[in-house]
């Protein structure tokens, strides 16, 4: 049996036992991947941060502290994945989490790499970039 074969029969199997679609299960990958060791969002590259002062899954960076350090979005039906989870900020939208603290990138971060944000603190509190797990 070759190796696309194996990889439908575990598909088949993964699609049984979780109730997911295909569609669902063949399009669902995680909002970031590594990039020059640092975590970064799937979209434009930048590297990712934490705040120490939000709690699980609850973000303190709201209104301008959102445009400084924008949320990586999610949608409503997005899935966790892979250490990443959504919930929903005080303003409606979706954010996704990186074991239970919010993630965003930073406005100043111009290059994929770039972590220019990294210890930063302010009225917000201390920024933390993402380094990639082990």
């Amino acid at each position: 049996m070759n190796k696309f074969a194996l990889t439908l029969g575990a598909l088949a199997v993964a699609v049984a036992a979780t109730g997911c679609s295909r569609d669902a299960l063949l399009t669902q990958t995680a909002p970031a991947d590594c990039r020059n060791g640092m975590l970064a969002d799937w979209h434009g590259h930048k590297t990712l941060y934490t705040l120490d002062k939000d709690g699980k899954d609850q973000s303190s960076c709201n209104e301008y502290c959102a445009t400084v350090w924008p949320p990586l979005r999610a949608t409503a039906g997005d899935r966790p994945i892979a250490g990443f989870t959504t919930f929903k900020r005080a303003d409606g939208t979706y954010q996704w989490a990186y074991n239970g603290k919010p993630v965003y990138t930073f406005a100043k971060d111009a290059n994929t790499g770039d972590k220019t944000g990294d210890a930063v603190s302010g009225p917000y509190g201390t920024w933390t970039a993402l380094k990639c797990p082990m």
